[in-house]
């Protein structure tokens, strides 16, 4: 049994999942440019997933949050977007 002081820290401890939810579906050319500027973001990781009108992307939450990384990312193109934000 490892004691709290000889553990190690968690790997990956600052990622988050964030979504954006767009008002239209993505073609495959909209899906390579949102991908493309999302992870020219500091603190974005590769993974970026699309799929009909929604993306999902990793952060590093020590670097930038999701309203950061949104705001970025609605200056980079003219896009009718949203940050998806779970229902407290």
């Amino acid at each position: 049994m490892a004691h709290i002081a000889t553990a190690k820290p968690v790997e990956n401890a600052h990622i988050q999942v964030s979504r954006i939810d767009f008002e239209q579906p993505i073609d495959s050319a909209l899906a390579t440019t949102v991908t493309q500027q999302l992870r020219a973001i500091p603190g974005v990781k590769n993974d970026v997933i699309v799929k009909n009108n929604v993306v999902v992307y990793f952060h590093d939450n020590t670097v930038a949050n999701s309203q950061q990384v949104f705001d970025q990312l609605m200056q980079k193109g003219t896009y009718n977007a949203q940050r998806f934000v779970v229902p407290a």
